[in-house]
């Protein structure tokens, strides 16, 4: 589904029809984890993909990795690689 309302919205702010500016911002929060992941994010700083795996049992590989993706497209985070050595 927010895959669905994301691409709308990105098709109407490419063709000008964009009827209110509630509706990106809505369009970027709309996900079943995004709002949980960003308070983890910002109460507690960086997170490993694993970390937040433990603190979210309920998600799947996939479905996380997606939610952070998409806010990672919508410059809502940032993506650092960090190695383990």
């Amino acid at each position: 589904m927010t895959d669905v309302v994301r691409k709308d919205v990105k098709q109407r702010l490419e063709n000008g029809d964009y009827s209110c500016a509630k509706e990106l911002t809505l369009s970027m929060f709309s996900g079943k984890w995004k709002i949980v992941i960003l308070f983890h994010l910002g109460t507690d700083g960086p997170y490993r993909f694993n970390q937040l795996m433990r603190l979210l049992p309920k998600t799947s590989h996939k479905v996380l990795t997606n939610q952070l993706r998409e806010m990672e497209e919508d410059q809502l985070i940032s993506r650092t690689v960090k190695s383990d050595s």
